[in-house]
């Protein structure tokens, strides 16, 4: 091969590449996108109503249930005979208004103050309280145009019939988040 065909075969090459390198370039295209944030109210629960499953008598396994609806109706089954009603908790919430939120309540453990004896409280609810219907574990609403928004707690505690007489208490945990 002669040095005149290299040289056309590595200009053809060259050509070639310039081409393909050109062709890349010109179908490139670009564009913006726009970018925002908000920065709104924290989320906020305060405690208004100790969630309270009353005084009772205990003759037997049983439950007291309260429900979280504004009625806070409650009862009780088997050996558990209700003395004085028990009352449902409530907490306000506050954050932005139109915010959409998630509430999760807890379960509990109530000791006895004067023994290791405890009740075990299960089945635990939240409902808004303008009238939303309670849901068991967790409940989910729009935040009112006030920013406020009260939300009833409820729940069933159990007895297995043989704990001492006196006062139980302990804590439930409840997380109110953006959703």
């Amino acid at each position: 091969m002669t040095w005149h065909k290299k040289m056309m075969r590595w200009t053809s090459l060259a050509v070639f590449i310039g081409f393909i390198g050109s062709f890349a370039i010109a179908h490139a295209a670009n564009a913006t996108l726009s970018v925002s944030a908000e920065i709104v109210n924290a989320v906020n629960v305060t405690q208004n109503t100790p969630l309270s499953f009353g005084r009772f008598t205990l003759a037997g396994a049983g439950a007291v249930s309260i429900a979280a609806e504004t009625d806070g109706s409650n009862s009780s089954t088997g050996g558990v005979s209700l003395v004085n009603s028990a009352q449902r908790g409530l907490v306000t919430i506050t954050a932005s208004s139109g915010a959409k939120m998630l509430v999760t309540v807890g379960n509990a453990t109530l000791t006895n103050s004067g023994s290791s004896d405890t009740l075990t409280m299960s089945s635990a609810e939240c409902a808004l309280d303008n009238g939303g219907a309670a849901t068991v574990g967790s409940c989910s609403f729009t935040m009112p145009e006030s920013g406020i928004a009260l939300v009833g707690i409820g729940g069933t505690l159990n007895a297995g019939g043989d704990e001492s007489i006196g006062l139980y208490s302990g804590t439930i945990t409840v997380i109110a988040n953006f959703n």
